[in-house]
């Protein structure tokens, strides 16, 4: 079987910084099912040419949002598309046409307002058992320096005390210097 987590492979910092190992624990019942997944924030393209390596039920379907679009070789069942975060319209109608999504990841703007926006907009969109993921949300509160990244914290707490309004089954919260990921986990209901 072959090791979709060569670190050469793919031109993405998930990998060096230990992300995609945290997928792999969480996402591993998911890599022969049949699944939607949708990224926000694709930079290069090397995490979605990842996904499309990773995610081995050729039924699978991988949609990639961002402001600006990498020109990357994709298969067929990769989609990219050009989207503001802050643009809920626009999330709205990707999601109405690509989804119900088993994945959503948000490695975007790290930012409050955008992050908000993608998850307020998206999170209905995701079926029941499916992960919605944040990357990079203590970035504030290690990086005190960029006021930008404020918030995020307070942000992810939130949605953790709001855990039964939202119809969460399962969280998951990592909180390292060059590794912050949550995990939330859509209820049945």
């Amino acid at each position: 079987m072959k090791n979709p987590f060569t670190p050469t492979k793919f031109d993405t910092d998930k990998i060096q910084l230990g992300f995609m190992e945290e997928y792999k624990r969480i996402l591993a019942p998911l890599t022969y099912r049949p699944i939607s997944l949708l990224e926000i924030g694709v930079n290069k393209g090397g995490s979605i040419l990842f996904w499309d390596d990773y995610l081995q039920n050729k039924d699978s379907r991988i949609l990639g949002l961002d402001l600006k679009l990498p020109e990357i070789e994709t298969s067929s069942r990769v989609s990219l598309a050009q989207c503001d975060q802050n643009d809920a319209d626009g999330l709205r109608g990707l999601a109405e046409l690509h989804g119900p999504f088993d994945v959503i990841i948000d490695d975007a703007s790290h930012q409050l307002a955008e992050t908000r926006t993608c998850f307020n907009t998206l999170q209905p969109f995701l079926k029941p058992g499916g992960y919605y993921v944040i990357e990079d949300w203590a970035m504030g509160y290690f990086a005190t320096d960029y006021p930008q990244y404020q918030g995020m914290v307070e942000f992810v707490t939130e949605i953790v005390r709001n855990a039964k309004e939202l119809n969460l089954a399962a969280i998951k919260i990592i909180c390292e210097k060059q590794k912050s990921m949550a995990f939330f986990q859509k209820g049945s209901r």
